[in-house]
């Protein structure tokens, strides 16, 4: 093996460099024009060879431009493209070109085949690995012995090795060896070439077919393949082929060069002199420098401080007038950072470099939908999904409906996962509902799970870690990704139609080569391929431009940032290959880390030369992340050392992370300014219409702790109406508890129960028994699929001992007369209304007794008899007002008594009586509700204010924070 020199020496007429400091596009725009000026406007003999397409554009309008200052307003050509695409134009040839896809099936079928050879790493990672290495075989024409032994020994003389070939440098030898032959095999079977064969072959051809007439122009600095070298020898001779470029042998500044660019000669010209006398002759040849002027170097304090600054630092120059923005990054998660921050302020972004296909929504959506089958329909997944535009309808009424399903399913049923499982409590919860009462919601909701069934119906069983053709695997895929309408959005999305695009080539690839996959297997493959594959938005053309340091060739601006200028990015290391060292790499005549290290450094070089104008380069980079010390790029390390040396400063910008940390500096996408603070607590009148006609305990209770809270709450509706959200509560702990205690003391469909003797000491334990089957009954509905409704029932359970304890002691004075009283419609004066559900009375010889089981929260009496706790007495207008129950006759006669409890249920240590009011205390408290309730009705009827009174207790946990906005309020 011979090494290989990366940098070819091409003298010849036709082939032009220029300065660094001066613009390619320009420089050949001005060679074309010299030289066929006799023959404008028709320049449809002259094709221009580019190294990317991103500048194709630029190159037109530049031409036209300079064509346009000749008095030539019009051209006829010429044709501008890359040197691949120009050769798939013009040179069709046989065989058949295999793709990218297909290669890497075949290595990686070919790599299960030699198993034995590469151990227990993935196949995937190593066929892309040995993809990237034959790619650069197969271009710089490195033929392989055919004898692995002979590969052998080249390889150990090239790593330097004086005894026998290593075990690990064998086994890298007989793998690279192996697959490379093995691919070419299956290749040549298939009657199909890889693409930098072709290349080679079109290379060849080209030169045949190309007509005699045309001119070729080469605009670039890439370095030319063997194959690519011999081609444009050719053309030279035959005087078609013209190249213009840099001599980058010699980056050294000429006398005419400005004076910038002579200090940044002196800076970097390391062959010159020492490091400390170029600083001294710099001082000497400019006594002021002419960097500081052009040039600032911002290190920020982390990540998103460097993303602020490059977004202040732009805006200001187009502030300034300057048109022609460039923004250069090796750091893509930067570099998606700075774009945001400038959309948000309405700066149009174009992005050159584009970024990994994976990381596009059209790729999330689909990313998330797998995740959510193989998860047994986990509901993040699942959610994120049915709120992604890409899925289902995606309308207005679709995210309610999935609104509904996080809130009621997820959250409140606390269902995790499984189709099944929210099926069955979507069922559950509409039965709970009284008929006509919202049911309709739960028939779309169960509609919706279907949806989502019928969709991974493709999917599923290919989950069982078996191997399947990968063609079932894509054709699962795809029709999964149709029932979900997934496919028709991603025909009206860019990146959606990329997508689909690389699923079609896999597609085409597994028809060509047939190969056996597991679940696992083909999920590393699909990620693998959209993690390959960079997605560049269209027609986003704008005076910023995003590109990374390989892309910026072609660019001058009138102003760049050159951002992420730290070691890690700058200059950015190129994929290392898990194959060969720099010294192998040389010996077989393939580019090599140094090589591609010094390629950026050109363009380090032309980037900071091509703009030389005021206040005009902007570095920026961090000195810390997460409280470590970030190492800057040697380069700019470099510069701000010899700046420091010969003028005594670094070009250090010191004033910028002021301006960025001033408020007025930062865009806000909200135009509206900010509400004033209001001189006053908020107030609103509620119109007749929307006034509540019948009012809860909770709704009473409401106007008690907030007069506004009630209106937003109740006359608004912005809360679930009582009836509703009673219903649906049976679900929490306390309801269930309160249905276990029914079911013992009355008669209740379906239950067991209920307890029709006496408790007594001799009973006791069947009594206790009794309530717990009752209790397992209850919680059983559910408690399969909910863990917490176990703890639930666990704790319960402690407690029902010591429940019945408390029922022997209150049934020696009273016995149960009736529970879970529902009342309606009781009629108070002025038309009031009131409804509400009691959980028990009692009855004894002088009294009835008004219970109400706590598991939580009890009120002290202090705030019962001083009006602030309301649910005693308001039960209690509710027994007196009431026509309906059976008790009406009874319990309305005016020599009746009243007492009313809670009975604390909730404590683990012994169910007791709380808060017990006798009638002489209960009858006033009652009648004073009954007053202050009908009166503050009748001012709401009148049409008086309802005030905020935003009293700390009450704003804590108020849900209509929101609309009062307590932090506007002016207080004195």
């Amino acid at each position: 093996m011979q090494q290989q020199s990366f940098l070819f020496d091409t003298p010849h007429h036709s082939q032009c460099t220029i300065p660094i400091y001066k613009n390619l596009l320009d420089s050949t725009c001005d060679l074309i024009l010299q030289q066929h000026s006799e023959r404008l406007p028709d320049l449809s003999h002259i094709t221009v060879l580019l190294d990317n397409n991103d500048a194709i554009n630029n190159f037109r309008l530049a031409l036209l431009d300079k064509a346009n200052a000749m008095g030539c307003h019009a051209l006829l050509g010429p044709h501008i493209t890359t040197l691949h695409a120009w050769l798939n134009e013009q040179i069709f040839i046989e065989p058949a070109t295999a793709s990218n896809h297909t290669r890497e099936l075949l290595l990686v079928e070919a790599l299960q085949k030699h198993s034995h050879i590469y151990g227990h790493g993935s196949p995937w990672m190593l066929a892309e690995s040995l993809m990237e290495l034959f790619n650069e075989l197969t271009q710089w024409q490195v033929k392989l012995p055919t004898s692995v032994n002979d590969f052998k020994e080249s390889l150990a003389i090239a790593y330097g090795s004086t005894d026998e070939v290593s075990s690990s440098q064998g086994r890298e030898a007989l793998l690279v060896h192996t697959l490379w032959y093995a691919m070419h095999q299956q290749l040549n079977e298939l009657n199909m070439i890889d693409q930098f064969g072709a290349l080679l072959l079109k290379l060849g051809q080209s030169l045949t077919q190309l007509n005699s007439k045309q001119q070729l122009y080469y605009c670039g600095i890439n370095q030319p393949t063997p194959a690519e070298y011999e081609w444009r020898k050719q053309l030279f001779e035959r005087k078609q082929l013209h190249v213009v470029s840099y001599d980058l042998s010699n980056l050294a500044a000429d006398a005419e060069a400005p004076e910038y660019i002579q200090c940044l000669d002196l800076i970097f010209n390391h062959q010159k002199s020492a490091f400390i006398n170029r600083a001294q002759e710099c001082r000497q040849r400019f006594p002021v420098s002419p960097v500081d002027p052009l040039m600032s170097i911002y290190s920020a304090s982390d990540s998103e401080d460097e993303a602020l600054a490059v977004d202040f630092q732009v805006r200001r120059w187009l502030i300034e007038g300057k048109t022609q923005i460039g923004i250069v990054t090796e750091n893509r998660k930067l570099a998606r950072r700075i774009r945001a921050l400038l959309e948000r302020a309405d700066v149009v972004v174009e992005d050159n470099a584009g970024w990994p296909l994976s990381t596009t929504s059209a790729a999330a959506v689909l990313e998330r939908w797998l995740e959510t089958v193989e998860d047994d329909f986990h509901y993040l997944p699942l959610l994120d999904c049915l709120k992604s535009p890409f899925f289902l309808e995606h309308t207005q009424d679709h995210l309610q409906l999935v609104y509904f399903l996080e809130q009621h399913i997820v959250i409140d049923e606390n269902i995790a996962s499984g189709l099944d499982r929210y099926l069955k409590h979507i069922e559950y919860r509409k039965h709970k509902l009284p008929e006509g009462m919202g049911a309709e919601a739960y028939d779309r909701l169960n509609s919706l799970i279907n949806k989502i069934a019928y969709a991974a119906e493709p999917l599923l069983p290919l989950l069982d870690g078996d191997h399947y053709d990968a063609a079932q695997f894509i054709g699962a895929l795809l029709d999964s990704m149709e029932r979900l309408n997934i496919v028709n959005a991603y025909n009206n999305d860019a990146a959606g139609i990329q997508l689909l695009s690389e699923i079609e080539q896999l597609k085409i690839a597994v028809k060509i080569a047939p190969i056996m996959l597991t679940w696992t297997t083909f999920r590393n493959w699909l990620g693998l391929t959209l993690e390959r594959f960079n997605f560049k938005p269209q027609d986003q053309e704008s005076s910023v431009k995003l590109l990374t340091l390989n892309s910026s060739e072609y660019f001058s601006f009138d102003a760049v940032v050159l951002a992420g200028a730290e070691q890690e990015f700058l200059p950015r290391a190129t994929k290392q290959s898990p194959f060969f060292n720099d010294a192998v790499r040389s010996a077989l005549g393939i580019p090599t880390q140094q090589d591609n290290r010094k390629l950026s450094y050109y363009l380090f070089r032309r980037l900071l030369a091509s703009t030389p104008n005021e206040n005009s380069i902007f570095i920026t980079k961090r000195a810390k992340e997460n409280d470590e010390d970030i190492m800057p790029s040697p380069w700019v390390a470099e510069l701000q050392a010899f700046h420091s040396l010969a003028y005594g400063t670094d070009l250090s910008n010191n004033c910028l992370s002021a301006m960025i940390s001033d408020p007025r500096a930062r865009i806000k996408r909200d135009k509206a300014s900010m509400p004033s603070p209001v001189g006053s607590t908020p107030t609103a009148a509620s119109p007749d219409a929307l006034t509540p006609k019948t009012l809860s305990a909770s709704a009473y209770q409401q106007l008690i702790n907030c007069p506004y809270q009630f209106f937003a709450a109740r006359c608004l509706k912005l809360a679930p109406p009582d009836s509703v959200k009673e219903a649906l509560e049976k679900s929490d702990y306390g309801e269930r508890v309160h249905k276990c205690l029914e079911a013992f003391h009355g008669n209740v469909p379906e239950l067991p129960g209920p307890f029709g003797e006496k408790i007594t000491s001799e009973n006791r334990h069947q009594a206790i028994e009794l309530l717990n089957r009752i209790s397992q009954k209850v919680f059983s509905k559910d408690i399969e699929d909910n863990f917490m409704h176990r703890g639930w029932l666990k704790r319960w359970l402690l407690v029902i001992p010591m429940y019945i304890d408390w029922q022997m002691e209150q049934q020696s004075t009273a016995t149960p007369r009736a529970t879970e009283i529902n009342i309606e419609n009781a009629k108070l004066e002025h038309q009031v209304n009131i409804r509400g559900r009691i959980d028990r009375v009692d009855e004894s010889k002088e009294q009835f007794s008004v219970i109400d089981y706590k598991t939580g929260y009890i009120p002290p009496i202090e705030d019962v008899m001083s009006g602030e706790a309301i649910q005693l007495p308001f039960y209690l207008l509710l027994l007196i007002s009431q026509t309906d129950h059976e008790l009406a006759e009874i319990i309305s006669k005016a020599n009746a008594k009243y007492s009313s409890q809670y009975v604390d249920l909730g404590s683990a240590a012994k169910v007791s009586s709380k808060v017990e009011i006798t009638d002489d205390d209960l009858r006033p408290l009652a009648t004073q509700n009954q007053q202050r309730l009908t009166d503050v009705m009748q001012q709401i009827h009148n049409g008086e204010a309802l005030p905020a009174w935003g009293d700390t207790q009450t704003c804590e946990y108020c849900p209509m924070d929101g609309l009062c906005r307590k932090q506007t309020w002016a207080f004195e």
